[in-house]
């Protein structure tokens, strides 16, 4: 979902944040999509770089529009 972007470039907070967001949107089912996107964001928002809160907004919800128009 983050086309123009290095996996190398992406801070590690930001990828374990997007893993885990992405196994509740895609593979686990259990927690309403927004509420899982809105929870990465608060995370990103407390542990991560000011704008990290954007990105990881930006990414969880390209993957969460791909994956309900894949279902």
């Amino acid at each position: 979902a983050a086309v123009n972007l290095s996996f190398d470039r992406i801070s590690f907070v930001d990828k374990n944040i997007l893993r885990l967001a992405i196994a509740e949107l895609v593979f686990l089912g259990e927690t309403p999509p927004k509420t899982a996107i809105n929870e990465a964001i608060e995370l990103a928002r407390e542990f991560s770089a000011e704008d990290s809160c954007k990105f990881v907004n930006g990414v969880l919800d390209t993957v969460y529009h791909k994956a309900a128009a894949s279902s």
